[in-house]
Order: C-alpha cells, then sequence, then structure tokens
C-alpha cells in the first residue's frame, strides 16, 4: 500500500509540482492551509510537506506523522524536524528529501539498543523517545553491568555516558572496540566535557541532549 502524503500550502505552483512528482510513487492529497488542516481530522497520513509556521501545531497534534517544512533561504530549523526544502526548490530535492525522511523514521524499528548511564531520570527519557519508534530498549546503570550486558545481548548500538561508576564510558568503549566479538557494535558517547584522549567511538554527542536530536543522530548513524 503506497504511503499518504498531504502538502499544506496556500501557494498553488508549490502544491501542483509536489502533486505531480509525488503522485507516481505516493498517494498524495494537496490543499491550502485552512482546508488541509481540516482535511487532517479526518485522515491519517504519513507525511505532511507544510511551512515551517504550522510545523508546532501539526507536531503537537500529531506527533507520529513525519513532518517535512518549507523554508525560506537562511531560516533556522529545530531538531525534531524530519526533513525541509528550501523554496525554491529542485525535483530531485523533493524526492530525495520525501524518501529519506520516510526512511529515517523507520529505520531504527526493530533495533537492540543498550543505554548506560547512572542518571535514571534521562534513562526513562531516553527510553520512552526509542521505544516510541520501535527499538528494544536494554538499560545498565554503571559500566560493568554495562559491559556484561553487552557481551550478553549484543546489542546493534551501545549509549554511554562518559562518567559512568566502575567502569567509564571511556574505558567500555576502548574495551568495546578491542573486542573482536563486539567491535563492530555501534557506540555513541555522551559528554559534557572536552576530550583530550583519543576515544574509538562512532558517535560524540555534548551532554545535555534533547532526546529528539539524540534519536535523529542515532537514525542517521544508520542511514549511512
Amino acid at each position: 500500500m503506497n504511503k499518504k502524503i498531504l502538502v499544506i500550502d496556500d501557494d498553488e505552483t508549490t502544491r501542483n509540482i509536489c502533486y505531480k512528482v509525488l503522485n507516481k510513487d505516493y498517494e498524495v492529497d494537496i490543499g491550502k492551509t485552512n482546508s488541509a488542516l481540516e482535511r487532517l481530522k479526518g485522515k491519517k497520513y504519513n507525511l505532511i510537506i507544510t511551512d515551517i509556521k504550522l510545523f508546532d501545531l501539526i507536531k503537537k497534534s500529531f506527533p507520529e506523522t513525519v513532518i517535512i517544512v518549507f523554508k525560506s533561504f537562511g531560516e533556522a530549523v529545530n531538531n525534531m524536524i524530519d526533513g525541509y526544502l528550501t523554496k525554491p526548490f529542485t525535483v530531485e530535492e523533493l524526492r530525495n528529501t520525501v524518501k529519506k525522511s520516510l526512511e529515517k523514521r523507520t529505520i531504527l524499528s526493530g533495533k537492540k539498543i543498550l543505554l548506560v548511564d547512572d542518571d535514571r531520570e534521562v534513562m526513562v527519557l531516553y527510553r520512552t523517545t526509542f521505544e516510541f519508534k520501535g527499538v528494544h530498549v536494554e538499560s545498565a546503570f554503571d559500566g560493568k553491568e554495562g559491559l556484561e550486558k553487552i557481551r550478553k545481548e549484543k546489542p546493534d548500538l551501545v549509549i554511554l555516558d562518559a562518567f559512568l561508576p566502575k567502569i567509564d564510558g571511556f574505558t567500555l568503549c576502548e574495551t568495546i572496540k578491542k573486542d573482536k566479538t563486539l567491535k563492530n557494535t555501534i557506540v555513541v558517547l555522551l559528554t559534557g566535557a572536552v576530550i583530550e584522549r583519543k576515544i574509538h567511538a562512532d558517535l560524540f554527542l555534548a551532554k545535555p541532549i534533547d532526546p529528539y536530536e539524540l534519536t535523529s543522530k542515532i537514525e542517521e548513524l544508520f542511514l549511512k
């Protein structure tokens, strides 16, 4: 079954271009702002393309829907947006942005992720966000427990806090990468400090980090 896409824009030319390009591969509806928002009340869409000014309103009402925004050159976008198109955009940019945004939303489904952090509140926040994406989440609260679970569970990806009890995240990362049975495990290291030694993590991210931004960065890792 084709994915359902709704294009919301008050510019008729933009709507028609999107319809013509996307209708070959997707079920596409188009409309001006008021009529399209009404349509959302009665039909579920996999992806919505809309003006950036409507993003917060639509995201709040339909948090599970993939959202791409139209924006002007130089206009900032927040990290919860699945994709964006800067006007004027090319046909190829439109096709690629839609394809990549839909792939990102499903890329984590079925993956196994291990969270290793001694901050239980942060752990709950990350777990909730990942489970919403269909991820199987395991957790550990210190480096020793984390290493035991990595060896037992063989997760696809491990998220480590740098400063863990018992075994710190830097040491744990190096242990994983030097182990022949674990070296292909993707490791994301979260730290609020400047790193002065060479660590072989796949991705470094500064703490604190919004869970949606963390999820987006990890989706990009799996898409590479």
